[in-house]
């Protein structure tokens, strides 16, 4: 691989809504070890490797679906609370054909900030892995992604920490192309005379 061919594999990456997934397109299983395999190699301070994934697909994705529906009984005001919304909850869960959790174990040998960015690493790993594989995907890290009940569903316990969660699928339609600021208005340069 090419400088130039990394590059284009950075500008590809996209993080696509759940919306945007192409209904009953499986994600092949060796191809989501390959993404678990891209995020394995990420750098972490003292080798703490503190990622840690727990794949739900196909049937599996029930346990999810009850997670998500226990979660929003206990975060939605009782007066909201009704059966459309528990229903969009169990459907969000069968929208992608997987998700990945993305958990963080403290070692306590380095700070919660260092263990943190190495998990993050390791999702970027895992989603240019996804792109290259030609899947979309995206890390929700909202409350509902996030949330104790969904944490103790893919088994992470304190003081380990949910991060959120991946969802993995194929496009529906294209991704519209990326844009960025120009690199030169983000950097400031230091030289020597």
């Amino acid at each position: 691989m090419t400088a130039e061919d990394l590059l284009y594999t950075l500008q590809q990456r996209r993080s696509i809504p759940i919306k945007d997934i192409a209904p009953n397109e499986d994600v092949a299983a060796h191809h989501l070890e390959l993404m678990l395999e891209a995020a394995n190699w990420a750098p972490s301070h003292g080798q703490t490797e503190p990622w840690r994934f727990t794949v739900f697909t196909g049937t599996g994705r029930a346990v999810l679906a009850d997670a998500f529906v226990a979660t929003y009984r206990a975060i939605t005001p009782p007066e909201k609370l009704d059966a459309a919304g528990e229903a969009v909850q169990t459907q969000r869960a069968f929208t992608a054909p997987a998700w990945i959790s993305l958990g963080m174990r403290l070692s306590g040998a380095m700070p919660e900030w260092e263990e943190m960015a190495a998990v993050s690493m390791a999702v970027q790993n895992l989603h240019l892995m996804v792109c290259a594989l030609g899947y979309i995907g995206k890390w929700g890290s909202g409350i509902l992604s996030r949330h104790d009940l969904i944490a103790s569903a893919v088994g992470i316990e304190p003081p380990d920490k949910l991060l959120g969660l991946f969802y993995v699928g194929k496009a529906a339609k294209a991704p519209a192309p990326g844009t960025r600021k120009p690199i030169q208005d983000k950097v400031k340069w230091v030289t020597g005379a």
